[in-house]
């Protein structure tokens, strides 16, 4: 038991350490030149989780005797399992995205098409021989498309390590599926920490304590139910696509809600907290009555 909390507080350090020097060696040049440097930036450290999970892997291997590093990663989850919730990973997003509309409203925000927002006072949008309607489905399946495929490739990375090896050895470790999930959710959300007080990330009017800690508390309630997707689908597949479409969206719904303050809006806001409880409410309820998302 020992051996295993330190082997966990060594997977955490390691991906830490190396997410702080990649932070330090590259955030400056990101934030200066932008562009395809930061998407780079960007994508290299998403896979940080990975690439300390395979180190640890290696390391451990002859202790493990596991048979090798493939089929190590595919105890953790880096296999197909079971499909169908492939679509209910795809669907939670845009779930959190339509409850959070209608939270909004209640709140008494303004609620908007996105893309027409996105769009305001730009010349393109004489050229466009579509309906502001059909751009929005557009760009809805676009987010669809792009999310389940190259952002979750890319999202792959942190689930890895996240979903895969640290939920499965805390798990071990602790026994209570709550317990881990709000543990992994903490790190996760620490771990963004840099992004958000150095480039603003999804906060740029809070790089503060402030937006640490919300992104924090935000990742703790998707946390549970990305691991509960795991749990369920034996497999970091799906909540590595709730995860790419998640950030896929992310664009549209910040532009569905007019809103002085990132705070309170979608996807990362109240509204967006409010929305993503809702959704792990039910998730739980289904799961404490033995169901799945498909029956």
């Amino acid at each position: 038991m020992q051996e295993e909390i330190y082997e966990l507080i060594f997977f955490v350090t390691l991906c830490f350490a190396i997410t702080l020097t990649l932070d330090l060696l590259l955030l400056p040049l990101a934030r200066l030149y932008g562009g395809a440097l930061l998407v780079v930036f960007s994508v290299g450290r998403m896979w940080v989780p990975a690439l300390s999970t395979i180190i640890i892997l290696s390391l451990t291997a002859s202790i493990r005797g596991e048979g090798g590093l493939r089929r190590s990663l595919k105890k953790y989850g880096l296999r197909l399992g079971k499909v169908a919730y492939i679509f209910a990973g795809a669907a939670i997003p845009y779930i959190i995205y339509g409850i959070g509309c209608l939270v909004a409203i209640a709140m008494g925000f303004q609620v908007v098409n996105p893309v027409v927002e996105a769009l305001k006072g730009k010349e393109i949008v004489e050229k466009i021989p579509l309906s502001s309607e059909a751009l929005l489905v557009l760009a809805l399946l676009n987010s669809l498309t792009i999310g389940a495929s190259v952002n979750a490739l890319v999202a792959l990375g942190e689930e890895l390590g996240w979903r895969g090896y640290l939920f499965d050895e805390l798990l071990n470790v602790t026994g209570s599926f709550y317990k881990v999930s709000i543990i992994v959710g903490i790190i996760w959300g620490v771990w963004h920490a840099p992004l958000i007080v150095f480039l603003g990330h999804n906060y740029p009017h809070h790089r503060d304590i402030v937006g640490v800690t919300f992104f924090t508390v935000l990742c703790v309630v998707w946390s549970i139910i990305l691991c509960r997707l795991k749990e369920r689908s034996e497999s970091i597949i799906p909540p590595s696509v709730m995860h790419g479409v998640l950030n896929a969206l992310g664009g549209l719904m910040i532009f569905t809600i007019r809103y002085d303050d990132e705070l309170w809006t979608l996807p990362v806001g109240v509204i967006g907290l409010l929305s993503s409880v809702i959704i792990l409410l039910l998730q739980e309820i289904l799961a404490v009555r033995r169901f799945s998302y498909i029956k």
